[in-house]
């Protein structure tokens, strides 16, 4: 039986699913407090996690995920689960434990390329000590 290669949509899903667990609507709040920032460099303690920590205010996290959706791969929804939930160890790893991060709702893209779909889910958040 051959393994099911998710859709672009559907790895979406599955990066909702696994990462985006809080999602919030916070009207431009990430953006405003990135931008009081001006070019402050942002930490990259884990592949596909960024983090921007201001002085007196709430952190900062954005998150990728990159995959490549290829006939002759093996890229089954199992397995891109499993690569997603490692992304959220990162993402708790990254953050003081007393903290959670509220992430705005995913986006998506994705590139045609000669050996398959290239897709590329992201979102960002405040991290926010409750």
């Amino acid at each position: 039986m051959p393994l099911e290669i998710p859709t672009p949509d559907g790895v979406l899903e599955l990066f909702r699913d696994e990462i985006v667990v809080r999602q919030v609507e916070n009207d431009g709040e990430c953006g405003a407090i990135a931008k009081a920032q001006g070019g402050a460099a942002w930490d990259r303690p884990y592949p596909g996690v960024e983090t921007l920590t201001p002085p007196g205010g709430p952190g900062l996290m954005r998150v990728t995920f990159r995959v490549l959706l290829n006939p002759g791969s093996a890229n089954e929804g199992d397995r891109i689960r499993h690569e997603l939930r490692q992304l959220r160890n990162d993402i708790r790893a990254a953050i003081p434990s007393d903290c959670q991060v509220e992430f705005d709702s995913p986006g998506m893209t994705h590139v045609d390329r000669p050996d398959g779909i290239e897709i590329q889910c992201y979102t960002h958040g405040i991290v926010r000590t409750p």
